[in-house]
């Protein structure tokens, strides 16, 4: 699992720095556009654009309940192996809708289903076909856990790196300010 430190606050101070890294390196780029070949480094604007997709690890609802792997076995067995508008092994789906288990399993899918349209709204558009379905339903806790982990990998180097960063571009910007004085002196 990811670091103790990785939720919605620390996501929302990472962006901060990410997005002060990206104006530095963009006032930069401005300032030095005339005199030098400036990097095509886009770390903290990648990094930006990745923020809908770190928001949703980020959510403590992110965490499926306990009997999420069984039940999508369940529904892939019933559902997605059959012809459309068919259900296979009704009894077992009944068994799972008729269980304790389906009532925080439903609130989580619901609750899945609307964080996910909000990322694919705000990067592209996935279309979803059986086969990746049932893909995405049988992996799912280790794909979270996947994405969960690299959410706070990256939240935590943009909270490592990102302030280096900003130091070393203040120290940057006053050696050029102290050139263009001597330059000017000149």
């Amino acid at each position: 699992e990811a670091p103790r430190g990785f939720g919605p606050e620390s996501l929302v101070q990472a962006l901060d720095i990410a997005r002060q890294c990206a104006e530095v390196r963009k006032q930069k780029e401005v300032l030095l556009s005339s005199e030098f070949s400036i990097s095509e480094d886009r770390t903290w604007e990648e990094a930006l654009k990745l923020q809908h997709l770190l928001a949703l690890a980020a959510k403590p609802d992110f965490m499926p309940p306990a009997c999420f792997q069984q039940a999508m076995e369940t529904c892939v067995a019933c559902l997605l192996h059959t012809p459309q508008g068919q259900l296979m092994q009704p009894a077992q789906m009944l068994e799972l809708l008729d269980s304790p288990d389906a009532g925080p399993l439903l609130q989580y899918l619901s609750w899945l289903e609307e964080a996910l349209k909000e990322v694919a709204n705000s990067s592209g558009r996935t279309v979803l076909v059986p086969q990746r379905a049932r893909g995405a339903l049988k992996s799912w806790p280790a794909e979270r856990s996947v994405l969960h982990q690299s959410a706070a990998a990256l939240c935590e180097a943009i909270m490592v790196q990102g302030p280096q960063h900003l130091r070393h571009a203040q120290a940057w910007n006053e050696a050029l300010q102290k050139r263009q004085a001597i330059q000017k002196d000149q």
